[in-house]
């Protein structure tokens, strides 16, 4: 009996609809096509670490998600000043700002860098990763290096947000007189213990701890000593400092079109002698080395994402 024999090609491969997929309804994530379980799944958990929704971030995470990328470990943040300080390191919506001692919003020390107590990433001269450490490493008490075998990323302003003040909710503590909690770098008066007859006098050294409820905490350490025994079922609220930071960014890179910053980046400026305002001074020209890439990286996915 003759046999009627089909090729099997990878166009012919489709993937056979499952739970990761119903999920990926749910969280509005689709297969990639070719996608293996094991990738796919993979997408879907990092939803629920880095939501996606309309702000800055949200949407950066979500062309990543979508794309199939990931945010990789780039920069690598490191606090050189006096131990006696809490520093943070804050990155928002594109945004980095550096403190060199921080206690609350009214009680703070920012670090100048450029003349600015803020430095907007997506600004000439800080938009790219290269001179963002330069910026960096130019601060009396922060320095910044590319992480071992970086990815080839370029752009500062696509680096995730973070924030090195970190709050760790009830965390339980054991039943000894003597534990160290799972963070260092403790801040100082950001820790707060359930079980208040057991913690309520903090103390200056461990050598005066003589009544019930003295306890003395070692914020560097995170080691903490108390004069009562815990119950082993109560729980602390802290805040520690996770430093140093490592910084993570995506391969995908977004900007609004329609930004002047970004124009006078992609495009070389050329001066007119008629203009009603300052911002009318400069017009675009023909496309910068780095306007030039973008155009030829748009006309090789043309191709591939939008259309036939």
């Amino acid at each position: 009996m003759a046999k009627i024999v089909i090729p099997v090609t990878d166009e012919m491969q489709k993937s056979v609809w499952g739970p990761l997929d119903e999920m990926g309804l749910l969280l509005d994530l689709e297969r990639l096509p070719g996608e293996r379980n094991h990738d796919y799944r993979k997408r879907l958990f990092r939803v629920f670490t880095r939501r996606t929704d309309s702000t800055y971030q949200g949407m950066l995470a979500g062309i990543t998600y979508e794309l199939g990328l990931d945010f990789d470990d780039v920069l690598i943040l490191t606090f050189t000043g006096a131990a006696d300080l809490q520093p943070r390191i804050v990155v928002q919506d594109g945004i980095l700002t550096l403190y060199s001692h921080y206690v609350d919003d009214t009680t703070h020390t920012l670090i100048q860098i450029n003349n600015e107590p803020q430095l907007n990433l997506r600004e000439e001269g800080a938009n790219e990763l290269s001179e963002l450490i330069v910026l960096i490493n130019g601060t009396s008490v922060f320095t910044a290096a590319l992480v071992e075998d970086p990815p080839p990323v370029k752009w500062s302003f696509c680096l995730a947000d973070i924030d090195t003040n970190v709050w760790v909710n009830d965390e339980t503590i054991p039943s000894s007189t003597r534990f160290t909690l799972e963070n260092p770098l403790i801040n100082d008066g950001m820790f707060f213990f359930g079980e208040r007859k057991i913690f309520k006098t903090l103390k200056a050294s461990v050598d005066v701890l003589t009544q019930p409820g003295d306890f003395y905490i070692d914020i560097a350490t995170g080691e903490v000593t108390c004069a009562s025994l815990p119950s082993g079922e109560g729980t602390v609220r802290y805040q520690y400092r996770d430093l140093p930071k490592t910084l993570e960014s995506s391969l995908a890179a977004m900007g609004y079109i329609g930004s002047r910053d970004l124009q006078r980046y992609f495009f070389s400026q050329l001066e007119v002698r008629l203009f009603d305002t300052p911002l009318e001074r400069f017009i675009n020209n023909i496309p910068t080395e780095q306007g030039v890439d973008m155009i030829n990286e748009l006309f090789r996915a043309s191709k591939n994402y939008w259309g036939k």
